[in-house]
């Protein structure tokens, strides 16, 4: 992938997370993100709201019952058009209603109570209700924890967020669990290549492994060239987001733990070309097998290739 259109897209998310020195608003905040939702949320929660939208907000009956039923879809492309429409609407009618629902977006958003919006749609959220912006990352090794050792490190991250809007759920390919005539296009849109996200070798551990491996601890560790690190307020973690197809398959490097799972001190991680079988030596623990990787990696490099090609 061109280089410049990399850093476009990691420019698109930090732009957007960055925070003004004074109010702390998001850069990328837009009352749009919300569309009627905001107003649905509005009506519920705030009765002296509701009590306005008859009189001083000047809106008729009809005008509310279609921004509250819509506010309720769970259609992220219908739903966004529609609100769209609604505000612009909304805005023309009476511009304080638009002012006021801002203001009750903020509010809401600052004192930390963004589910109030989509609490059931996480990868519906902008990415600044999920993430806080903690740094830039640039020429640095990143790890990512994955059952697919073996796919990601032949072909690359193929799969991901394509849109700063997915940010809540980038863990690469979905299964047809819905069937596939019943997949939401939100997940529909995991299928495509994208954001994705690992820690800093100094930030992962055998627990963090296992949580994404999703049974015998594995990953893959990589240069990148650039990225972000943020604060992930679902996960609770400090991670590096990056745009995937940036990464050079050549360049990735996968490792698996064989032998007993239970405790840094007694794992043992070795080069591994799928999950279920080690190459070469023991390579120690976590720690000691991330660390001679990264002085080395040429050498894992060639020990991947040639197990591959025999």
């Amino acid at each position: 992938m061109n280089k410049r259109e990399a850093d476009k897209k990691i420019d698109e998310l930090r732009d957007i997370l960055v925070r003004d020195p004074n109010t702390g608003i998001p850069r990328g905040f837009d009352l749009t993100h919300y569309g009627n939702r905001a107003f649905h949320f509005a009506m519920i929660n705030d009765p002296s709201f509701a009590a306005r939208v008859g009189g001083e907000y000047n809106l008729k009956d009809e005008d509310a019952l279609h921004a509250f039923r819509f506010s309720r879809g769970r259609d992220n492309e219908l739903h966004t058009r529609l609100g769209l429409e609604w505000l612009n609407k909304a805005e023309n009618k009476s511009p304080k209603l638009v002012s006021d629902l801002r203001k009750i977006v903020l509010d809401t958003f600052l004192n930390g109570y963004a589910d109030n919006f989509y609490p059931e749609i996480e990868n519906q959220r902008p990415p600044y209700e999920i993430m806080n912006l903690a740094g830039d990352v640039s020429n640095q090794w990143v790890v990512h924890a994955t059952p697919e050792v073996d796919e990601i490190s032949q072909r690359g991250f193929i799969y991901g967020s394509p849109t700063v809007f997915g940010m809540g759920l980038t863990r690469g390919k979905i299964k047809g669990f819905f069937g596939d005539e019943q997949i939401p296009q939100h997940i529909r849109e995991l299928k495509k290549p994208g954001y994705n996200f690992g820690f800093r070798p100094k930030d992962i551990t055998e627990r963090i492994i296992q949580k994404y491996s999703k049974g015998r601890p594995s990953l893959v560790i990589f240069p990148l060239d650039r990225g972000i690190e943020v604060y992930h307020k679902g996960d609770g973690e400090n991670q590096v987001i990056f745009w995937g197809p940036a990464v050079n398959p050549a360049d990735i490097i996968s490792l698996g733990m064989f032998g007993k799972h239970g405790t840094t001190k007694e794992s043992r991680w070795y080069a591994t070309q799928s999950r279920e079988k080690p190459i070469g030596e023991n390579q120690g623990n976590l720690r000691e097998a991330i660390e001679r990787v990264t002085q080395n990696p040429e050498f894992y490099r060639s020990l991947l290739d040639k197990a591959r090609a025999a």
